[in-house]
């Protein structure tokens, strides 16, 4: 078996690391926070100035987002987005950035970290915000649900030198990052290639456009049952996936939604909104923002990554996967 990767930015200066550690085969870890899980959604503390909060880990998203009871509690200002560009989260509008002076991802401080204004609309649990990818981008990411832990390493290791919690062996998965910054690894579900996204704090779904691409099924298919709505409206049905796997590794019965869906072309990822040549967002950390959600076939949700220990090792675009209990 072998293994696979997420994309995550933290400023640059915050992971200096010297010449010799480059040599050093051995894992360089820059801090390791406590997961929480409230309502499938996996949650890491951080803190706002002096204050601690929890905020989701939102592999989905490039950008970070702060919920608008959140800005008004920290009294942070707010600019409005270009009218040019179109930002939506969860097919909601977004309307406003802001941008906190002082933030610490576990004791890694950064400064002038800016986010998109979550709306009322979006308030999920009461989660004062969230981060996205390109806040983690210089390090490598280690999440041990089962440990409930959200590990930070440097980058800077040796090829395979890094799935430390096991010697029975383990998966390692390729993935290409796009030109957007999504990272999009293959995977088989009951024996399928799938572009798969990582979500933790969302549903594990399949739209029925890919059911119909790849198994050719619709909601009348054998085994398709309807179990209700979600937040959009939209018919939710169950079906029962034998396995989803990767390099050897085997997540059986993988509980997977499927979502309906009006017929439409395939996306393959490749169609990109582009900002202006002089960003109005003023960000280093959005350079772009992707239609059709990047090219996904499935999105994995919190229901099946908490069964998996996974390993994101950004430079060797690889992701190391053992099974959740693996020691």
């Amino acid at each position: 078996m072998r293994g696979f990767a997420v994309v995550v930015l933290l400023a640059v200066c915050a992971f200096s690391v010297d010449n010799a550690e480059a040599q050093d085969c051995q894992l360089k870890q820059y801090d390791s926070l406590p997961l929480s899980i409230v309502n499938e959604r996996v949650l890491i503390p951080v803190k706002v100035g002096d204050v601690q909060k929890d905020f989701a880990l939102q592999f989905g998203n490039a950008l970070n987002g702060m919920s608008e009871a959140t800005v008004k509690e920290f009294g942070l200002s707010k600019r409005t987005i270009d009218t040019n560009l179109n930002v939506v989260r969860d097919q909601v509008k977004i309307t406003y950035l802001t941008r906190a002076p002082q933030f610490q991802l576990g004791r890694i401080p950064l400064k002038n970290v800016e986010f998109i204004v979550l709306p009322s609309a979006l308030d999920r649990d009461g989660i004062a915000g969230d981060i996205g990818l390109r806040l983690l981008s210089k390090a490598d990411i280690e999440l041990d649900f089962a440990g409930k832990k959200f590990n930070l390493f440097s980058q800077d290791h040796c090829p395979g030198k890094v799935v430390y919690w096991t010697k029975s062996g383990y998966a390692q998965v390729p993935f290409v990052v796009q030109e957007t910054g999504y990272v999009r690894p293959i995977m088989q579900l009951d024996g399928q290639p799938v572009r798969v996204s990582f979500e933790p704090n969302e549903k594990s779904i399949i739209g029925m456009n890919a059911m119909r691409r790849i198994f050719g099924m619709d909601e009348n298919a054998p085994g398709m049952k309807l179990v209700g709505q979600d937040e959009q409206g939209r018919k939710v049905y169950s079906y029962p996936f034998k396995g989803l796997a990767a390099d050897g590794l085997t997540v059986t019965n993988p509980l997977i939604r499927v979502v309906e869906e009006a017929p439409r072309p395939d996306c393959t990822g490749h169609q990109t909104l582009q900002f202006p040549e002089h960003p109005p967002l003023h960000s280093t950390e959005q350079p772009r923002l992707a239609t059709c959600m990047g090219g996904l076939d499935v999105v994995l949700g919190y229901s099946v990554l908490s069964k998996l220990h996974m390993y994101f090792s950004i430079k060797e675009k690889l992701l190391y996967l053992t099974g959740a209990d693996a020691h």
